[in-house]
C-alpha cells in the first residue's frame, strides 16, 4: 500500500474503532439483535479490524483473533440461535456461510472451520431462496471438502458444472483452486491465476470492490490455509496472501 492509502486506512480504522462500543451494545441487546443483524454488523467490523491491524502494523495475532471472532459470530453463533428457534433471519444460515468458513481458515483456526462446516447445509428452502446457484454449489463443495466427506469429489463436479454459467469474475479461479486442493495436487498454478484474477475482482464493479479484501485477499488466505491443513507445501503469494498469515506446515 502507498503511504497515502495507509493514512486513509488508519483514519478509517480509528473512526470505526471509536464507534464499535455502540455496535457491541446493540449486539448484546436481544431486542435490537432479534433477527441477528446487529451481530452481523459487529462481526463485519471485527473482520475489518483484523485485516486493518495486519495491513497497518503487521499484527498477525491481532488479525487472527479479530477474524476468528468475526467468523465465529457469523458461522456458529447465528446458526445456533436459528436452530434454537430464535427469530434469526434465514439469510444468515444459508450456504453463504462459505464466507465465514474461509475466514476461519484465514485466521488459521481449523477447528472453527470444522465447526462452521458442520453447521452448513440441510436447509434446502432457505438455500433456494437466498443463495445464487453458484454459491450453493461452492458452499456445498467447500463444506464437504473441509469435513472430508466421501461425496466431496462429486460436489466439486457439480460446482464445475455450475461455474460454466455466467457468474462473477473470479468464480472459476476460486473453483480451480478448491479443486486442486481437494485433489491434493500442487495448487501453485491455480493460486497464481486466482491472484491474477484478484485485480479485476477488486475493481469498483468487482465482487471485492471497495472492501478491505481489495488490499488483503481473505478468501485466498483461507484457501491457502486449507491447503496447508492438508499437508500441501506451498508458500504465500506476495502482499495479497502473505507468508506470515499462513498456518505452520504440517
Amino acid at each position: 500500500m502507498t503511504e497515502a492509502a495507509k493514512q486513509q486506512l488508519a483514519m478509517q480504522y480509528a473512526r470505526q474503532r471509536e464507534n464499535f462500543p455502540i455496535l457491541e451494545a446493540n449486539r448484546h441487546d436481544r431486542e435490537k439483535d432479534r433477527a441477528g443483524s446487529a451481530t452481523a454488523v459487529a462481526a463485519n467490523e471485527l473482520r475489518f479490524f483484523g485485516a486493518a491491524r495486519y495491513l497497518l502494523y503487521g499484527d498477525v495475532i491481532g488479525f487472527r483473533e479479530q477474524v476468528s471472532s468475526s467468523a465465529s459470530l457469523l458461522g456458529v453463533d447465528l446458526p445456533d440461535r436459528f436452530d434454537r428457534g430464535e427469530d434469526i433471519s434465514p439469510s444468515y444460515v444459508s450456504l453463504l456461510l462459505w464466507k465465514p468458513l474461509l475466514d476461519a481458515f484465514a485466521a488459521a483456526d481449523e477447528q472453527l472451520g470444522l465447526a462452521i462446516a458442520s453447521r452448513m447445509g440441510g436447509r434446502t428452502e432457505v438455500e433456494e431462496k437466498y443463495d445464487h446457484p453458484w454459491d450453493r454449489a461452492f458452499g456445498a463443495a467447500l463444506k464437504h471438502g473441509v469435513l472430508r466427506e466421501r461425496d466431496a469429489a462429486e460436489r466439486i463436479r457439480e460446482l464445475e458444472r455450475e461455474t460454466t454459467k455466467r457468474v462473477y469474475f473470479g468464480s472459476s479461479q476460486l473453483v480451480a483452486t478448491l479443486r486442486s486442493i481437494e485433489q491434493e495436487a500442487d495448487p501453485s498454478a491455480a493460486f497464481h491465476e486466482l491472484v491474477r484474477a484478484h485485480k479485476r475482482m477488486s475493481s469498483k464493479r468487482g465482487v471485492l470492490g471497495l472492501t478491505i479484501d481489495a488490499k488483503l485477499f481473505m478468501w485466498g488466505i483461507g484457501l491457502a490455509n486449507l491447503a496447508r491443513s492438508r499437508g500441501i507445501d506451498m508458500a504465500g503469494f506476495g502482499p495479497l496472501i502473505p507468508d506470515d498469515l499462513l498456518m505452520t506446515r504440517r
